[in-house]
């Protein structure tokens, strides 16, 4: 257990050191599949969970997860982790002329999406907190929710700075073209969610 600590300390404060050892012949998936498992998970359980709590307790239909959306769910964040890792494979072989494979790269582009499914937690703590201290006055929630969104935006970034560390170790690139490489997938990303954004917010005004 002190080893993962240690491990996952040095992967989120000291990448470059980090990814300097994920750059040989062999690969394990495990450990970044269940990075990447256990952020979706509670990205998706989180508004179930909020739902519910703020209705005190009584659990209302919508805080219900459809059994049906199940598998959607826990195949969804592993999509976005090959979409990630092609986005950033083809960048460094294609126009940085990246040495690294395919498969280290999907390795190192899971165990760099930590800071994601750090902020994923941040939520669901949030919900079971407050439910216990009582309902807090609506100028606080505003607050808490661009505080919220704030932090998540760093730790995109904190992401992305991982991503560029993982693509110059893997594919031996300069960290130059290794943040062009990070901060393209980022972009993408980012303009990703404000579609979506967008597209929700004209259905809720029309």
């Amino acid at each position: 257990m002190n080893s993962m600590y240690y491990e996952f300390k040095e992967l989120l404060f000291s990448p470059r050191a980090f990814f300097s050892k994920k750059t040989g012949p062999a690969f394990d998936l495990l450990i970044p599949t269940l990075i990447v498992l256990t952020g979706g998970v509670f990205g998706h359980i989180t508004p179930y969970v909020i739902s519910y709590f703020s209705h005190e307790g009584l659990a209302p239909v919508n805080a219900i997860l459809p059994v049906f959306a199940v598998p959607l769910y826990i195949l969804g964040p592993f999509v976005a982790w090959f979409l990630f890792t092609g986005i950033l494979y083809g960048i460094c072989k294609l126009f940085f002329s990246g040495t690294g494979t395919f498969i280290l790269t999907l390795q190192n582009t899971g165990y760099a999406v930590l800071p994601f499914t750090i902020i994923s937690l941040v939520p669901l703590i949030q919900a079971l907190f407050f439910s216990k201290i009582g309902e807090i006055p609506g100028t606080y929630d505003v607050l808490i929710l661009f505080g919220f969104n704030i932090l998540s935006l760093l730790f995109i970034i904190w992401t992305g700075y991982l991503w560029a560390a993982a693509m110059e170790k893997t594919h031996a690139i300069t960290r130059g073209r290794s943040l062009v490489a990070a901060s393209i997938t980022v972009l993408i990303y980012l303009a990703y969610h404000l579609v979506v954004l967008f597209a929700m917010a004209s259905r809720l005004l029309s």
